[in-house]
């Protein structure tokens, strides 16, 4: 949360004729848009009113219910849910217009009555509870995060959904992508490069692992879409991305590499973004490997990275030390935790007191020397730039880490094939602290790759399912990561900033802390 693609390079011939200039014209229209592969000058066909937008990151597989694809379906403007998010992380109405919590375990919704699917069919109840089963059996995430049990159809624009337990968090929960509505009409084997959903824009078209096109969804509940179509191109690489919108290849573009930023905010025609995010850059150890199991090896490798350093001066300022398991500016995060500082010193000895000798720069135990393999992903302009450093670093101690890269890490962490890496993770997708602490660091968590397990925080992680008092949440919340600071759990690294850079004729992009918020119904272009 993989693909490659090769492009050649267009030649321009110069016509020398002026009766050559009305053909000239006729096939730059005809071929100005057939753009190839990652790298390709030439910017896809498109009219006035329409954009093409750069992506870090893609998606083609549309099925909103399997893994996290339901990101880039809210992305790319096809899919809404039932409730969402606001600028400040507070819930409001989107597919429901209104909800009641009837009891600790009950919440029902009023739907609103003029939404219209992308087949043109109207919204109904059945349609919410086709999606939300759907979901429940396709993701373990959506389990994890609500505890839904029953999700009933009482009238057409009422639904009630039952928790197995009380959840303060079921609101935020629901509003991840994965519980997108989807028509219970379509056809349920076209879902993954069709889904028919409500959103202000609709499946075109699907190439490949390069691009997939959107065009206006007429019927939209909200005002009209302005563009008439987005083509979202998967670029992988971050210079690449800054290179193409210089170019006029494309119109807008996400994560671009810090240092290509200044050049942007120079020039007129561009406008930078920035907003400070929900993620952490973690450092997962897989408790599984025979040295990582030991928390002083954990705690060693820890003091001896400087992430200080490493947003300051490798990134530019844009990215900031992470105090803890959250970001400083949520209100469970970082003040008042007790985090240790970089130590190599310290670092040292935490070793020799787990039973390693440094013998001609390496630590050494048992006649074998300390080795390390570090997962890394390259979609993520700061991740090869850290894992680089973090090599270097660790050097330093007498620790050789071999790095090993890859275009997408999820498959590697679910099957434990590595011994640390380098992952980054919003931390806060459902506005509250349990999702993450639930899934990433509980015993059963569904994305639990490092194999942590601590009894104390399984069960205050549990409490948090029945404590309604925001501060006493909070509390418990800083109580888990202080354990998980404790135990060396994970190595919380920074937290990043994110970026967003638009041609100056594009408007109606906002950025969201919540990064699967991009294309509303306001996206425009300027004449």
């Amino acid at each position: 949360m993989p693909w490659t693609f090769t492009g050649k390079r267009k030649r321009r011939r110069k016509m020398g004729k002026k009766r050559m200039i009305g053909l000239l014209l006729v096939v730059l229209l005809i071929f100005g848009g057939c753009s190839g592969k990652d790298g390709e000058a030439g910017k896809e066909a498109e009219t006035n009113n329409s954009m093409v937008f750069g992506m870090s990151q893609f998606q083609a597989n549309m099925d909103p219910a399997a893994d996290w694809n339901g990101w880039y379906v809210y992305m790319y403007g096809i899919g809404e849910t039932l409730v969402g998010f606001d600028m400040d992380m507070g819930i409001e109405p989107k597919l429901a217009k209104e909800w009641e919590r009837v009891d600790a375990t009950t919440w029902s919704f009023q739907l609103r009555d003029d939404v219209i699917f992308h087949n043109g069919e109207q919204m109904d109840a059945q349609d919410v509870k086709y999606s939300f089963d759907r979901a429940l059996e396709r993701n373990p995430r959506a389990t994890d995060l609500t505890g839904i049990t029953e999700v009933e159809a009482v009238a057409e624009d009422q639904i009630l959904v039952k928790t197995e337990a009380a959840n303060e968090a079921f609101l935020g929960a629901i509003a991840d992508p994965m519980f997108i509505i989807l028509s219970k009409d379509q056809d349920p084997t076209a879902i993954e490069t069709n889904p028919v959903a409500t959103g202000p824009y609709k499946m075109e078209s699907v190439q490949g692992n390069e691009k997939v096109v959107v065009n206006k969804h007429e019927a939209y509940w909200k005002e009209p879409p302005n563009l008439d179509q987005i083509t979202f191109r998967y670029i992988k690489d971050g210079n690449t991305r800054a290179m193409a919108l210089q170019n006029g290849e494309i119109d807008g573009a996400n994560y671009l590499p810090i240092n290509q930023l200044a050049a942007f905010r120079e020039k007129e025609d561009y406008r930078v973004l920035e907003t400070e995010s929900l993620r952490v850059v973690m450092n997962f150890f897989h408790f599984e490997n025979p040295h990582l199991k030991d928390p002083l090896v954990r705690k060693a490798l820890t003091l001896a990275v400087n992430a200080e350093e490493y947003g300051e001066d490798l990134l530019d300022r844009s990215a900031v030390p992470a105090e803890g398991p959250f970001p400083s500016s949520l209100p469970f995060g970082g003040e008042g935790l007790n985090k240790e500082s970089f130590d190599p010193q310290k670092s040292k000895e935490l070793l020799a007191e787990a039973g390693y000798e440094e013998k001609d720069g390496k630590m050494m135990k048992d006649g074998q020397p300390l080795v390390l393999r570090l997962a890394y992903y390259t979609t993520r302009a700061e991740l090869p730039i850290l894992a680089e450093a973090m090599q270097a670093q660790l050097k330093e101690i007498g620790v050789d880490v071999e790095l090993e890269s890859y275009e997408g890490l999820y498959d590697v962490l679910s099957s434990g094939d590595y011994d640390m890496a380098l992952y980054s993770v919003n931390t806060a997708t459902t506005g509250d602290p349990k999702g993450y602490l639930e899934t990433y660091f509980t015993t059963e968590g569904s994305t639990n790759f490092a194999r942590y397990s601590n009894e104390e925080v399984d069960r205050l992680v549990e409490e948090l399912d029945e404590e309604s008092d925001p501060e006493k949440r909070h509390q418990t919340a800083l109580e888990v990561q202080q354990i998980l600071l404790d135990d060396a759990a994970s190595m919380f690294l920074l937290t990043p900033k994110l970026n967003i850079v638009v041609q100056s004729d594009i408007t109606g992009i906002e950025m969201y802390p919540v990064e699967y918020y991009l294309i509303t119904s306001g996206v425009d272009r300027l004449e």
